[in-house]
Parts: C-alpha cells; structure tokens; sequence
C-alpha cells in the first residue's frame, strides 16, 4: 500500500510538465554548465601556445599542461624533483629566444617602445619615466593608482614571439607562477609535503589563525601536522582532480534550485484542484499519504543530485580523465601554500558525495515542512530563495554557513581555512564530519513533527 502511494505521489509530481523540464536541467543541464568551464579554461589571458607554435585555449591548454605533468606521475624524490626541474630548464631555454614581437611592442607601447627597453635594460626606468612616457605617447593619462614612489624602477613586460610558447611551458610546470632561476622553489610544496611530512605557511597564510589564541594554533597545527602523515607518497598531474572539484563547487547549486521547485507544491497540489477530501478520507489514509509524500520528495532530491553528480563525472571523464584520486593537494610554483590544503582527492570526493547528497535531503526537507504548512507553491520558493540568499549575498561567516545546504555543495569550503573546523572537547573537529550528523538530526525532528502534526490534524478532522 505504501509503495503503491510513493509511486502515485511520484507520478503526480512529474505529471506537471516543468517539473521534468527542471529534472532535465539539474541533471543535464548542470553538467553541461560543468563540462563548459574546461573550453573556458585560461580564457582571458596572454595567448599561449604549444611547443609546436599551435595557438591553445581551453580544453586544448587543459590535455597539454596534464600531459606535460603526468609524464613524471609516481613517488615522488630528490632524483623525480631534480629531473622535473632540469627538464623545465632545459625546455625554457629551448624556446626562450629573446626575439622581440615589434607588433605586439607598438600595439602596448606605441612606436618609440625602444626608448622603454633602452631605459629598462639600463636600470634607468622609473615608475615617473614610464608614466610620462605614456602621456606623450597618448597611450594614458598616467597610472594614478599607484602607490610607491615615483623614482621606483618600473619593471617593464616585454613582449617576444617565443611568449606565448613560454607562457605555456611556465604553466605546465610551475602553474603560471614559475621562476626564471629554476630552484627547488618550484617544487618545495610538493617535497614538503611528500617526502619531507610537515606544513610550512608563509606570512600570507598566518593570517587565517591570527584570530585564535596560541593554544588553539598549536593544536590546529598539530592536527595537520598528523593529517600531513597519511598523505600518500604520490605524484601526478592534479589538473584534472582539481577541474572537477572547482566545477562541482560551482555548478551544483543549479541542482539544488530545480529541486527547491520541483518539491514545492508536494503538499500544495492537492489544496490547488480541490482534491483533499478525496484523498484524506480516513486517519490512517492521511498519515500514509503524509509519509508517501516525504518519503517520494525525499527521494526525487535524493536522486536528483546524485545523478546530476554522476553526469558530472561522466563528463569529467570524457573531456579530460582524471588519472587518480587517491593524491594530496599538490602546489607547483612560488605561490603561496594554504596551509589548510592538506588531504587527498579522494576525501574531497568523498564528501562532494556526502556533502551534495545530504544538502539535497535537507532541501528536500525544508522544502517538504514549508509545503505542509503553508499549502502554497510560491510561498514555500519565496522562504528557501530568501534562506539561500541569506549565504549568497550577505557574507555570513562560521557555523551558519558551514551548515547551509548552499555551502555543502561546495565542498572546498570544508577544507580551505581555519573557518572550516571547530574545537569540540579540546579536538580539532572538521565541520564537514559535524554538518552531517546535526542534519540527520534535524531531518529526523522535522519528519517525527510532520508526522506526529498529521496523526493530530487527521483525528481532530475525524471527530
């Protein structure tokens, strides 16, 4: 009887015909957004080409910069990381032919740009010569916005034809913020990690535990100093783990909108075509139907999401295959390390299952209570896009957003900074072990209260 009621509830909800279309939109049309962000890639920046001179973009930038890493994919040493740095020289050199590109030169600096290289090249090209310099050429007003000192020597971009080519080797080796001297600098992040097992931050990074007191940054640092001990001893390309973490963290949430809408008449549709005498004759017909609806609301999120993540991943896997997930967070280049950056791929995929699965039931929930109560499809989407625009656009930080079902389709957010994890009984706690264990909680309040409401509701109707 109950199963019979699950499927009718289910076919009542995709007989209206825009909640298919939305089912096809937070599945297919999620995915799709997701597989666009890999053409998007490096979109915007400096042309880069490849060692053959073909100009790159996108998906193209994607397979040359993974192809390029994953050729020295396995454990990771002092022999693996000389090499890496040597080829990187080795091919820099290769191409760096010094051979200015007087088009691009004349298009930035205007016809005399030689004047700027003579300067430049004699240590003579200060911040007020280079703004004059402009002025006169009528290429601006001047740089007002900068706020050193006018006699600081400016470092002048010059453009060559082998920059484009340059520009990609520097991307697939250092990520874009490689260093012409090649030392060790390129790959410390991954030793420190790999071989040598401790965290280092840098000044910039200390800014994230500056706000707790010393214990609490001793302790957090002990945390990821064990953290850091389970890491495996593994190198690879990460471009193609990285993709599907940021894609996933951007697009889910389209998910979550369609199924918001999708639920949100679940307990209204009934009240819009005078049906609810018809379908509450008895008590006990009431509160089957009142766990039918849950359940099959439950459900249709449930799915939903699970197979907009799996279409994710199935996109992912055509456009550029990821070569394994169980590999720590790996920093190439002299860029900052966030310190925080310490675990596997596999955990964040792991709780992009977690976190995503559980948001969408607790969607689903909230959507559910609301329809119950106030019988009003428009009501009901008004209060969950206000609850969503809550997180989105007024920047709350800590435990609310932690346990906002917005955040849990972003999966990095557990794992980014010092705001992702909470002291509870003197140990560091991450909130994305906690947010789901309070959820299950609530969900479990909110659907003993619906029931318990409908049991009363039904009886008093009956009497």
């Amino acid at each position: 009887m109950l199963i019979q009621l699950i499927k009718s509830e289910i076919k009542k909800i995709f007989k209206i015909k825009m909640n298919i279309i939305l089912f096809i939109i937070a599945v297919f049309g999620t995915s799709l957004f997701f597989g666009l962000k890999y053409f998007e890639y490096g979109n915007g920046s400096e042309p880069i080409e490849n060692q053959q001179g073909e100009s790159i973009s996108g998906l193209s930038l994607l397979h040359y910069i993974d192809d390029i890493r994953h050729q020295y994919a396995g454990e990771w040493s002092l022999e693996k990381e000389k090499e890496y740095i040597q080829d990187y020289q080795e091919v820099y050199d290769q191409y760096n032919d010094k051979q200015i590109d007087p088009l691009y030169m004349r298009k930035n600096y205007g016809e005399n740009y030689q004047q700027l290289i003579d300067l430049y090249e004699d240590h003579q090209l200060t911040f007020q010569k280079y703004s004059d310099y402009l002025k006169k050429e009528g290429l601006a007003d001047g740089i007002e916005d900068y706020d050193g000192d006018s006699q600081d020597l400016w470092d002048l971009y010059i453009y060559y034809k082998s920059t484009p080519i340059i520009e990609g080797i520097v991307r697939a080796y250092a990520s874009g913020y490689g260093t012409d001297d090649f030392s060790s600098e390129i790959t410390k992040h991954v030793t420190q990690l790999l071989l040598d097992k401790k965290v280092e931050s840098s000044n910039e990074d200390e800014q994230y535990i500056t706000d707790i007191d010393e214990e609490q940054k001793s302790q957090m640092k002990t945390y990821l100093s064990k953290q850091v001990e389970s890491l495996p001893n593994t190198f690879d390309s990460i471009l193609p783990n990285e993709m599907v973490q940021r894609g996933m963290d951007n697009c889910l949430w389209i998910a979550s909108i369609c199924i918001m809408i999708i639920l949100a008449n679940t307990f209204g549709i009934e009240k819009q075509y005078n049906m609810e005498q018809l379908i509450y004759p008895s008590q006990a017909g009431a509160f089957k139907i009142t766990i039918a609806k849950i359940i099959s609301g439950t459900l249709i999120s449930f799915i939903t999401m699970l197979a907009t993540i799996l279409m994710c991943l199935l996109v992912s896997y055509i456009l550029l295959p990821v070569h394994t997930w169980n590999i720590a967070y790996l920093s190439l280049g002299d860029r900052g390390f966030n310190i925080y950056n310490v675990f596997t791929f596999q955990n964040i995929l792991s709780y992009i299952f977690i976190l995503s699965l559980m948001s969408s039931l607790v969607i689903a929930m909230l959507v559910l209570l609301l329809s119950y109560i106030t019988k009003n499809r428009f009501a009901v989407i008004i209060a969950m896009f206000l609850y969503f625009g809550s997180i989105i656009f007024l920047n709350i930080e800590g435990f609310y957003k932690m346990l906002h079902p917005y955040t849990m389709t972003h999966s990095y957010d557990y794992f980014e900074n010092i705001w992702a994890y909470t002291l509870f009984q003197g140990d560091i706690m991450p909130y994305r072990m906690i947010v789901p264990i309070i959820w299950v909680i609530v969900i479990c309040v909110i659907f003993t209260m619906m029931i318990l409401r409908s049991r009363t509701k039904s009886a008093r109707s009956l009497s």
